[in-house]
């Protein structure tokens, strides 16, 4: 265990956390294809998750946990983004779909509204609506618009 990993801040390990459910997704299907990879790339970059890191997460993503974000923004983002990975290769898998469900309920989101929500989610990334417009949407179903 290196230095950094003792004084991991918990936002790290979130982001950590947060970089691993999209490599999962990304591997939902059997293998993770160039835009997977590149928006795994990208978030990573975004969240300052180290390309070692992001390889450690590959070869062993049992090893980091699932921290749920605490604002709804957060969770919006993070349910964003991970179906923007299921939809990375323009092709919303079963399997994709499933852990899609399992992160909703992990990062926050309730059985009630469970399946509205990740359709939601899931139609925005494949028809490219905004985080914004997505948010509108999903504050309907929610009951808090």
């Amino acid at each position: 265990m290196s230095i950094l990993e003792v004084f991991e801040t918990g936002k790290h390990k979130e982001e950590k956390a947060h970089i691993r459910n999209l490599i999962m997704i990304a591997k939902a299907d059997g293998e993770v294809d160039e835009k997977e990879l590149a928006f795994i790339e990208k978030m990573a970059l975004k969240y300052n998750v180290s390309s070692e890191e992001v390889k450690q997460l590959c070869d062993h993503p049992e090893q980091v946990s699932i921290h749920p974000p605490v604002s709804k923004d957060e969770r919006y983002q993070r349910m964003f983004n991970l179906s923007k990975m299921a939809a990375a290769d323009g092709v919303l898998e079963f399997h994709e779909m499933a852990l899609l469900r399992r992160y909703a309920l992990g990062i926050g989101f309730t059985v009630d509204h469970l399946e509205q929500v990740v359709q939601c989610f899931a139609k925005a990334a494949y028809d490219q609506i905004s985080l914004d417009e997505v948010s509108i949407s999903v504050d309907e179903i929610l009951g808090l618009a």
